[in-house]
């Protein structure tokens, strides 16, 4: 069993690594539609500042300009990421314990957010929702066969593969101790989500679903900064508060 168990871990571990490339690829692509954008803006400003332009000229500036930005927001996302072993934040029963229940936490959880934004933020309810999940593979394990919520370890990978392949943007990952726990991956994600998007202007909403609270980070051309509002995880009924040793 160990063996099987060893072999769906490396087999979550390319797929892990197949999205990051993935999202290093939509990275370099957005970062030639910043480089586009500017160049639009320059010649916006040296229209306004030195009147050179015919009008048709500045027509098909302000056009380009209003192109790029369209696409800018088509490469937007929501990057929910959750640290899916955190007492607030275990699934409920009926997910680890039914057939197939990873698939229907995965959907489930992406309506739940796609409905809190509706209602508290619009602005960003239409764009794809990107789900990270991180638990710690042995201490979940351990904990949900000790509640009697799983029959077997093996069961959580189970659910990680249905919750990772219910859809192209949900993971579940199952990470070790030490500088590869759950909270560590979620932090690292974020930083890097910042740096990488934020710090070039780019528009990437960043929801982080960690313990006791949920955070919604928007990042919004804005450059060394963003603003956090604090909901409470009543806000989303797939998962509920459970305490679990200390990892």
């Amino acid at each position: 069993m160990s063996g099987k168990l060893a072999e769906d871990f490396a087999v979550f571990r390319i797929a892990e690594e197949g999205q990051v490339a993935r999202l290093q690829a939509l990275s370099c692509q957005i970062q030639e539609l910043v480089g586009k954008y500017d160049d639009a803006v320059r010649d916006l400003e040296s229209e306004r500042v030195a009147r050179r332009f015919t009008q048709q000229d500045a027509d098909e500036s302000r056009a380009k300009y209003e192109e790029l930005q369209q696409s800018m927001e088509r490469s937007s996302f929501v990057l929910v990421l959750i640290d899916a072993d955190a007492d607030s934040y275990i699934f409920k029963d009926e997910y680890y314990a039914a057939s197939e229940g990873g698939t229907k936490a995965s959907l489930d959880l992406r309506d739940r957010v796609r409905s809190f934004l509706q209602a508290n933020r619009p602005d960003l309810s239409d764009y794809p929702i990107i789900i990270k999940a991180y638990a710690n593979e042995a201490g979940l394990s351990h904990f949900l066969v000790s509640s009697g919520m799983i029959k077997a370890p093996r069961d959580l990978v189970e659910f990680a593969k249905d919750f990772t392949q219910a859809s192209e943007y949900t993971d579940f990952l199952l990470v070790g101790s030490g500088k590869d726990r759950a909270d560590k991956k979620i932090q690292d994600g974020g930083c890097f989500q910042s740096r990488a998007l934020a710090g070039r202007g780019i528009i990437a909403r960043v929801i982080s679903i960690r313990s006791k609270f949920f955070d919604l980070g928007v990042h919004g051309r804005v450059r060394g900064g963003c603003k956090f509002s604090k909901v409470p995880s009543e806000e989303f009924s797939t998962v509920e508060l459970r305490w679990m040793p200390s990892r």
